[in-house]
């Protein structure tokens, strides 16, 4: 358990970068940093650099996923591996 007096640093993600397209290394490297901050911390802090179209396009995949039934979310982390 942490101290509550411990400020808790959350991670912060860069989503500027223009090469983050589906399917980059770029973007396998920010699924997995996204994956990581959410199973440790349920959160993130996004560093978007005015990329309004690749904010629009991440919580529309976030929203996406979450409007999955449970049971939808527990086969594709069985399927891929997660």
């Amino acid at each position: 358990m942490m101290n509550s007096g411990t400020p808790v640093k959350l991670p912060v993600i860069d989503f500027s970068n223009q090469n983050l397209k589906p399917g980059s290394p770029k973007w396998d490297s920010a699924k997995h940093q996204v994956r990581e901050a959410l199973e440790e911390y349920g959160c993130f802090e996004a560093s978007l650099d005015q990329v309004l179209e690749l904010r629009d396009a991440v919580f529309g995949a976030m929203e996406e996923a979450f409007d999955l039934p449970l049971e939808a979310k527990k086969a594709l982390r069985f399927r891929q591996g997660l």
